[in-house]
């Protein structure tokens, strides 16, 4: 994720500064980034090393899993006070009979209230209680039913038949494909962009003229030099009208090549 966000950052740089950028990223940046909170507590004296005594390591009766009556599971995250209080009642228990959620020195006792709770019903019964509501609890699910969850089909998640094992990627591809048919016009080559421009080898000498050829060439989109579509005619008081920004799109890799050489010679 570090990586891929440092490579739109260094495009983003480069076709803004026409400067190239290296991209610097290793796994145990992300690792060292994921610490972060557990650093904090540290720091602030309040995280235990044994194991099962944090909040967040399953020592919070609040943020645990719990066995249910049919040998299921159900996660429970209900950290903050608002969330709690809905599942303590959802739960079938009395506010005003139970410890601070925050007292550490009863989450022990209360781990085995909450668990003879869940015992006495089905995952399933338990998530009929909770549907709608914020108490922070999920069923915990095998590979199978989490494809067939009602939040993976609405994203489209769900594989087909032959890979019944796989999940569907994002249907990001779809989108964009229906945004280009729906945006698509006629074609404006690079090397028209860049005549209209003066930019051919040649035409730039200097480093001022260099800089504005650059500053020009990413106004109507040729910098990092790409070929690209254009809309006309939709945004007649826009002072870069015909060429459209906000629907330029990359389509060939040569002309990033080509444009790449036409700027730079």
């Amino acid at each position: 994720m570090l990586l891929a966000f440092g490579v739109v950052a260094a495009v983003l740089a480069a076709r803004t500064s026409g400067f190239g950028q290296v991209v610097d990223a290793a796994m145990v940046d992300g690792a060292a980034s994921l610490m972060t909170m557990f650093f904090a507590f540290d720091a602030l004296g309040t995280l235990n090393h044994e194991r099962g005594t944090n909040m967040l390591d399953t020592g919070a009766h609040f943020y645990e899993v719990y066995e249910t009556a049919d040998g299921a599971y159900l996660g429970v995250g209900a950290i903050e006070r608002k969330f709690y209080e809905q599942l303590v009642e959802l739960m079938g228990l009395e506010r005003a009979e139970l410890p601070d959620q925050m007292d550490q020195a009863h989450w022990p006792e209360m781990k085995e209230r909450f668990a003879a709770v869940f015992a006495t019903r089905t995952r399933d019964e338990w998530m009929a209680v909770f549907e709608g509501s914020d108490a922070c609890v999920a069923p915990v699910l095998t590979m199978h039913e989490a494809k067939d969850h009602p939040h993976n089909r609405a994203r489209g998640r769900s594989s087909s038949p032959v890979a019944s094992s796989s999940p569907r990627p994002l249907r990001a591809s779809a989108v964009r494909r229906e945004r280009s048919l729906a945006h698509r016009r006629p074609r404006l080559e690079h090397r028209r962009g860049a005549r209209r421009l003066g930019l051919e080898r040649g035409r730039h000498r200097g480093p001022a003229r260099r800089r504005r050829a650059r500053r020009d060439a990413v106004a109507v989109g040729c910098w990092p030099a790409l070929e690209i579509h254009h809309r006309t005619g939709d945004r007649a008081r826009d002072a870069l009208d015909p060429l459209d920004l906000a629907h330029h799109e990359p389509t060939s890799w040569s002309t990033v090549l080509a444009s790449a050489w036409a700027i730079t010679s």
